[in-house]
């Protein structure tokens, strides 16, 4: 929950708000387990304080976009309709 807090809050335009969040995360650890922040949050956080685009949110791309995508890799997109078979239903 705190990863999803602090990436939202980055990607937001709020990168001092997050790495306050990750300090108060940080501080309550410690004080309370005598732990710091695992691996991936403390990864998150370099991100954040080094402004890394790697933390940026992902492009946005069109239904379009994507079924090109999909056609460069080789991979048919998959239908989103029922099958003609579904008697009954």
């Amino acid at each position: 929950v705190a990863r999803q807090l602090l990436t939202t809050l980055y990607r937001c335009g709020l990168q001092a708000e997050a790495l306050q969040h990750y300090e108060s995360i940080r501080k309550k650890l410690a004080e309370d387990l005598g732990v710091d922040p695992g691996p991936e949050l403390q990864a998150l956080y370099q991100l954040i304080l080094h402004n890394d685009p790697a933390a940026a949110a992902p492009a946005h791309s069109t239904p379009h976009q994507r079924a090109a995508q999909r056609t460069r890799e080789g991979t048919r997109p998959v239908p989103a309709e029922l099958p003609h078979d579904a008697a009954g239903f």
